[in-house]
């Protein structure tokens, strides 16, 4: 009884720590997209203000 008890525990366990490392794997792949986004939204208007600039002399 003990032994089954025990492994129950560790099968949960496990799923707990699968369930988990996929929430964090979906955040950190949340937070690489924004930051992709931003970065790639201020490349775009430095490009913008550059051709302003070089319009301009």
């Amino acid at each position: 009884m003990a032994l089954s008890n025990k492994k129950r525990a560790i099968k949960a366990r496990r799923k707990l720590n699968k369930e988990a490392y996929n929430r964090f794997r979906r955040y950190t792949a949340m937070q690489a997209k924004k930051t992709a986004a931003r970065i790639t939204s201020f490349a775009a208007v430095e490009i913008v203000f550059l051709i302003v600039l070089f319009c301009f002399l």
